[in-house]
């Protein structure tokens, strides 16, 4: 048996009978997921700074990436789709990769932020600095670049306003008992 193969061997011993959520905490240890969320394995989370809320389920293929002087916040309550990306780090434009002239590149860094009970489509990537407000809806292959207001449902690239969720039993308008 070559060392690959027993290596993951004694992994997957190591490994069986823990959840997901026990082997990505024993991953990343540093991030705040409550037992209530759902998290696909399928996915990754970088950086220390990420938190995710209660009830909130996120499918396969996210990306979730903190910077250190910066954090990602996902709400209670949220459904987010398949092959999405959040993050609060990126190049700045001013020297996004590294060259002749200099041995490293800049980065930008800007607290990320999803507000409670967001529904966000698959394929949907938001850039850092972004604050997506409660219970707002983000069409699927959407980029969202600026922030969307609580209730708002945006959708295109850029993500642009479409209307407003006035359907949601939380909004202030809605007179009718949730069904």
């Amino acid at each position: 048996m070559d060392v690959i193969t027993r290596l993951g061997a004694v992994l997957f011993n190591k490994l069986r009978g823990f959840s997901e959520k026990e082997i990505l905490h024993a991953l990343y240890n540093s991030y705040k997921i409550p037992n209530s969320t759902v998290i696909d394995i399928d996915g990754t989370i970088s950086g220390k700074n990420v938190s995710i809320g209660h009830h909130s389920y996120i499918n396969n293929g996210y990306r979730i990436v903190s910077g250190p002087n910066t954090k990602v916040v996902i709400g209670n309550y949220c459904a987010i789709g398949r092959f999405f990306s959040i993050a609060s780090i990126t190049h700045d434009k001013q020297r996004p990769t590294r060259s002749d002239d200099f041995d490293n590149h800049l980065r930008l860094e800007r607290d990320t932020l999803l507000g409670n009970g967001v529904w966000v489509g698959d394929k949907v990537t938001i850039i850092p600095g972004v604050s997506i407000g409660n219970y707002s809806i983000i069409g699927a292959n959407s980029v969202v670049t600026k922030d969307v207001l609580p209730f708002e449902i945006v959708g295109g690239v850029p993500a642009k306003k479409i209307g407003i969720n006035f359907s949601h039993h939380k909004h202030p308008n809605n007179n009718q008992p949730a069904k």
